[in-house]
This record gives structure tokens, sequence and C-alpha cells, in this order.
């Protein structure tokens, strides 16, 4: 059995509802918990796992989401309607309140006229969710007209190509809360691009080393309004930090330790048997 952690609120032994009343299953024999931050293997290892756990961030394409210099002079103007002189924030994501766009419209209004927001992801279209989140996108337009940022914000609700819209960006933001990872920032983070994300949590300061390659900021508008204006990071060390994300977080490389980790499970003819990850 392989159980995969990804959200902050998982647990190694939760199993499915009326499920958990009779069966709990036996985590140190024949199973695998791929935990996708240092959170949640430390959850895993609460329970007494050890060996079998394999701590691994979310895969990224790092033949898409590289450092390219010129790609944001070159592209900008093509696929938004802002100037290479504008100071460009990202942020792609599901609208739904726990991704905090909303929050992104708050610290918009009080930055200059130079700042300009992109906020792209797709929207829901059923569910117990639907109206939830479908009156939280109403309340982002309303407020985006309100004060009058229409000039300001490219709001696109759709699936987008994400490496075309972080790398025309200067600042990607994560206002997010109660996030397992979110790709999203190791994607920016890959492709060189400075990332400001809420302090408060785990796996953003797992991946941001203030100072280095972004900032972490409590959610307070004037406070992300001071760190926008103020960022001013070492080029080489953003560089720096890129290139050593991408060797952790490469498909190639999560994708050769998932094949090495089922074909253990599949041959091991014992259901008894502790399954060892050697990474």
């Amino acid at each position: 059995m392989m159980i995969e952690l990804v959200t902050k609120g998982s647990h190694p032994k939760r199993t499915l509802p009326i499920l958990n009343r009779i069966w709990l299953p036996k985590l140190k024999k024949f199973t695998v918990v791929i935990a996708i931050s240092k959170f949640l293997k430390q959850k895993c290892l609460d329970e007494g796992l050890k060996d079998n756990i394999w701590y691994r961030p979310n895969p990224v394409d790092t033949k898409k989401f590289n450092v390219d210099l010129s790609y944001k002079n070159r592209n900008r103007k093509k696929i938004s309607n802002f100037d290479n002189e504008d100071i460009l924030i990202c942020s792609i994501a599901k609208f739904m309140p726990q991704k905090n766009q909303i929050f992104l419209i708050e610290v918009l209004k009080n930055l200059p006229k130079k700042y300009k927001l992109i906020l792209a992801g797709p929207k829901i279209k059923g569910g117990n969710l639907f109206f939830r989140d479908k009156n939280y996108l109403q309340k982002i337009k309303k407020l985006i007209i309100q004060y009058n940022l229409q000039n300001r914000v490219l709001l696109i609700e759709k699936f987008v190509d994400a490496e075309k819209y972080i790398k025309i960006s200067d600042i990607y933001a994560l206002p997010a809360y109660n996030e397992g990872l979110g790709t999203p920032l190791l994607e920016s983070l890959s492709c060189g691009v400075p990332v400001i994300a809420n302090i408060k949590e785990i796996a953003f300061r797992e991946w941001i080393k203030n100072k280095h390659n972004g900032y972490l900021v409590e959610l307070d508008k004037f406070k992300w309004c001071k760190a926008i204006k103020n960022l001013n990071l070492n080029k080489k060390s953003v560089i720096e930090s890129s290139i050593k994300i991408k060797k952790i977080t490469s498909e190639k490389f999560i994708f050769e330790k998932y094949l090495n980790i089922l074909t253990s499970l599949i041959t091991s003819k014992s259901f008894n048997k502790q399954i060892k990850v050697n990474i």
C-alpha cells in the first residue's frame, strides 16, 4: 500500500469515514508513506514510522520552469496588457477563500500605480462549495471596481499555462493559508522569480529563505506593501536558489523514485514485510 499526505491536515492513519471505525492500516508493514512537507513527515515520525517514509516535494517540469532573464521583456506585452516598466505581481490558484487572492486586491490598492497584478486560475463549476467559491470570486470583482483597479488587475478565470505568467512577473505572491505545499511556489522559485508568502504557513517557511529568494510576511496589507516596495534581492542568490530547488523537485528525479518504490511494493512477496525507502 502507498499512502500520500498532500494537505496540511493529512494524517497517515486517516481512512474513509465509517471505515476508520472497523479498520486502520498497519503502517509499518508492506506500506510506504509519502509526505510532501517536513511538517507532514514529522506526523509520520510521531507515529513511530521511520524507514518507510519518503519526503518529497511536488514535482516540477524543470525544462519549462527555469531562469530565462529575457523572457519577461520579450513576452509581457504579448500575453498581458502591462508594460515592461510596470512591476508585476502574480498569483495562480483556484479561486477559493483558502487561496486568499482577495487579500492581494487590498495590498494592490495601497501600492503605487506602477504595481500591477495578475490573478489566474480555475473557478469551481459545481459541487458542495460552488456557491461559496462563486460568492468569493464575485467579492474580488466588486473590490476591483470599488477601488478602481480595472486597469491594474488582469483576472483570468480558467486554467492557464503557469510558466508564461510566472516568467513575465517580477514577484510571485502566496497569501494562502492551510496549504500543504503549493506547486506554483516551487515553479516560481525554479524560474528565479522571488516569492512573497504568508509567514505562518510551515510549508512556505520550508522553501523560502527570507531575503534570499523571497520574503515571509504576516498577513497585514501594509507589511506586504512595504515588503513588495522594498524587494531588492541579490540576483545571484535567487539564481543559486533556483538551481538547488530544480535538483530536488525535478520530475525526472521524483518519477524515478516512484518507480523504485512501486517496484519494491509489487515484488515483495510478504504482506508482513517492512518496506524500506532508501532515499
